[in-house]
């Protein structure tokens, strides 16, 4: 699990984003659960695992929604068909596929989905 700060620091960032009038209230619905599973990734390798998944999907799907142009210009959605439960999606900025559910195990297992280029990047 990731050390205690980092999760703070995820949290704080997910509130402020979810508290952002700019931001439709679909997406603010999906920062508040990604913001209610962060409080989980410090717990067991299973637990940290299943709030993840909350997170990231979450995540996903705001970064496909809404995303300033301070964001990764080269942001990319990736999938690992060996995460139980269809599959584990992420999204990283460039270079080399990390998987972050097995860590050195299965960090290249993966494929890319799609190239989340912001409009004006095209």
């Amino acid at each position: 699990p990731p050390p205690e700060a980092a999760i703070q620091n995820l949290r704080a960032n997910l509130t402020r984003l979810e508290k952002a009038t700019e931001i439709p209230l679909p997406v603010q619905a999906d920062l508040g659960n990604a913001r209610r599973s962060a409080a989980r990734l410090n717990q067991s390798l299973d637990d940290a695992r299943g709030a993840f998944r909350t997170v990231r999907r979450s995540l996903l799907r705001a970064a496909s929604e809404v995303r300033g142009h301070q964001t990764a210009t080269k942001l990319k959605h990736f999938h690992c068909p060996m995460v139980v439960g269809n599959g584990g999606d992420w999204m990283q900025a460039d270079g080399e596929i990390a998987n972050p559910y097995f860590g050195s195990q299965m960090l290249r297992c993966g494929v890319l989905v799609s190239d989340m280029k912001l409009p004006s990047q095209e």
